[in-house]
């Protein structure tokens, strides 16, 4: 593997560091150093990360690390929460440790359940979450697939403007599909695109309809119907001259 990136002058993230801090450690006229540096998320720094910052940082550098271990996410490339919790005064003499006991973000509700997840944790070092009592009540509700629409049915029955969050779009899928099939309006926003005009869906939609059907007759009285056969078209391989793509969609939607 390493030969085959050598040979395809190839170099992967962790090649970037590894030899970062080789060239550093080699030869540290190549950095004067920076006065201040700050770490975020520090609790998922692994190793050559960790050198990186010690490579980077000289004995007149202020270095300011953020974490907290009960996010620690990264064990599986390495990252180890105790670079955090103790190492680091090794490595930074005179370090002065700041507690944040309290959360800002959410309700005692939420802090209720992340405690309950923390308190697997194998480390010894996990503090418990709790939050500030300004903070905004939080609801916490378990939805399972029979009863999203039961859920998003609540939603609806607020006046105020309600918003599902997820991490991925495949996440959302199946709050849309609730959506349209008991027709309650929503949209999109920051021009992230509905699961029906995405075009890696047009292209199995319409792939579908002309092998079962021979036409798309299906799609006259959907109102994504020219993003569906747009995404189809764009997905399909064809080599389009300017305009071509659009003229073959009109076409297609006659």
């Amino acid at each position: 593997y390493c030969e085959l990136l050598d040979e395809q002058h190839l170099r992967t993230f962790d090649d970037c560091l590894i030899e970062a801090v080789f060239l550093l450690n080699k030869d540290p006229t190549l950095l004067t150093g920076f006065r201040h540096i700050i770490v975020d998320e520090y609790q998922d720094v692994n190793h050559i990360q960790n050198e990186l910052i010690r490579a980077i940082a000289r004995p007149n550098s202020s270095v300011m690390a953020v974490g907290d271990i009960n996010q620690c996410i990264y064990e599986w490339r390495g990252a180890r929460p105790d670079f955090i919790a103790g190492l680091f005064e090794q490595y930074f003499p005179n370090t002065k440790v700041f507690h944040l006991s309290c959360t800002f973000r959410f309700g005692h509700k939420v802090s209720l359940m992340a405690n309950s997840v923390i308190r697997r944790n194998s480390t010894k070092l996990s503090n418990l979450c709790i939050s500030h009592h300004t903070t905004p009540r939080s609801e916490v509700n378990l939805y399972f697939e029979d009863n999203v629409y039961n859920m998003l049915r609540g939603l609806q029955t607020s006046t105020q403007t309600q918003a599902i969050l997820a991490r991925t779009k495949a996440s959302l899928a199946e709050a849309e599909i609730a959506l349209r099939m008991h027709k309650l309006p929503y949209r999109y926003l920051n021009g992230t695109s509905s699961i029906h005009t995405r075009a890696e869906i047009g292209m199995v939609v319409v792939g579908m309809l002309i092998c079962i059907h021979g036409d798309l007759h299906l799609l006259e009285e959907m109102p994504h119907r020219q993003s569906i056969v747009y995404g189809f078209l764009r997905q399909a391989g064809f080599k389009w001259k300017k305009g071509q793509l659009n003229e073959a969609r009109e076409e297609m939607c006659r």
